[in-house]
């Protein structure tokens, strides 16, 4: 079973993370109160995803980071913070090797983003490593004063100089300043190395602030918004639907997916496996979902927002969301029967949740 590693001295939150995610079953769940002790983890025992606060006593998250960029490279991260979460301009934070989760969450969104991480993996898909552009978000944070080395997979070198998170120099072959920086930060399959800062480096020849260079900022964007108005209008369904299939896609097995109105109209499709034929049976599907609503209703229980049917041949995820202008719609996914039906379930809660 895969082995995830979970990082964080607040040992009530770790104890509690722990603890729901085990009730899933799905992976091997360890933890660690320091960067230390989970260095000292991962040299006895294979760990499939590192999971770290940003804030973490000893040795801190960026230097365990570098450590990891250096020894276990082909190992995603997550790293969760209580002070923002960077919007990248092109939506990269959901898929990067490196994702940066926002405290406060719910459990299932940490679930989501191991399961996005092990995709990468049995994708093959971790081998292209960590990236400069998801990294440097993480230096302002922590307002780090430093020197970093870094190296790519064509075994270049440059160097970027921090003080206090702002970056004010950078060098990289015969290059200097702000074209250094912005060449670095394209790199990926990173490998970096933290020193102290020199003493003679205190020019400042780099004027661009550090997230314009890594082409995000601490700004939610209304154009990235899973579900913002600028994205999701009610004539805007193909869209809605790429937005939807953002993590989801790639996931092997899944054969369809459908975006549907409460008539069971399909607004929108995208069709994986040609000898599927979803629309079809779309009103069917979703007259079960409705009955099934109605009678949580009538009985007082939970009300229902999802419903999962598990077939010979299927599985198929039936999701309730809601437009930016209150219109309701159903997603509907269709995955042969080995796939990873429960990450995708979870990528439809989190879906929902955004709608709320």
């Amino acid at each position: 079973m895969d082995k995830v590693l979970i990082v964080d001295g607040n040992q009530n939150f770790l104890k509690s993370l722990k603890s729901n995610l085990d009730k899933l079953h799905q992976f091997q769940v360890e933890t660690a109160a320091d960067g230390a002790e989970a260095i000292a983890t991962m040299a006895a025992r294979p760990i499939s995803v590192l999971v770290a606060d940003i804030e973490n006593r000893g040795l801190d998250t960026l230097d365990l980071l570098a450590h990891m960029t250096q020894k276990h490279a082909n190992t995603p991260c997550i790293v969760m913070t209580d002070q923002g979460k960077p919007w990248f301009k092109r939506r990269i934070a959901q898929q990067s090797f490196l994702y940066h989760l926002e405290k406060p969450f719910e459990t299932g969104r940490l679930a989501s983003a191991i399961f996005t991480a092990l995709n990468l993996r049995d994708e093959g898909k971790n081998f292209q490593g960590m990236t400069m552009k998801s990294l440097l978000p993480l230096v302002e944070i922590q307002q780090k004063t430093c020197r970093m080395k870094v190296g790519s997979k064509k075994e270049q070198s440059g160097y970027l100089y921090f003080k206090n998170g702002v970056l004010f120099d950078a060098h990289h072959k015969d290059l200097d300043g702000e074209a250094a920086a912005r060449e670095i930060a394209s790199w990926n399959r990173i490998s970096i190395q933290f020193t102290e800062l020199p003493q003679h480096r205190r020019r400042m020849r780099v004027k661009t602030n550090l997230m314009d260079i890594a082409g995000a900022s601490w700004i939610q964007h209304e154009t990235e918004a899973i579900m913002d108005t600028e994205v999701v209008t009610t004539t805007d369904f193909n869209k809605v639907l790429g937005q939807i299939l953002t993590d989801i896609k790639h996931i092997p097995g899944i054969q369809a997916a459908l975006l549907m109105d409460l008539k069971g109209n399909t607004l929108a499709s995208e069709i994986f496996d040609p000898n599927t034929d979803p629309p079809n049976m779309a009103p069917d599907l979703l007259k079960l979902f409705t009955e099934a609503q109605q009678a949580a209703q009538k009985n007082q229980l939970e009300p229902i927002t999802t419903m999962s049917l598990h077939v010979k041949n299927h599985i198929i995820l039936i999701q309730t969301i809601a437009a930016s202008d209150e219109t309701d719609l159903c997603v509907m996914l269709m995955s042969t029967p080995r796939s990873n039906w429960y990450y995708m379930k979870l990528r439809l809660d989190a879906v929902a949740a955004e709608c709320q």
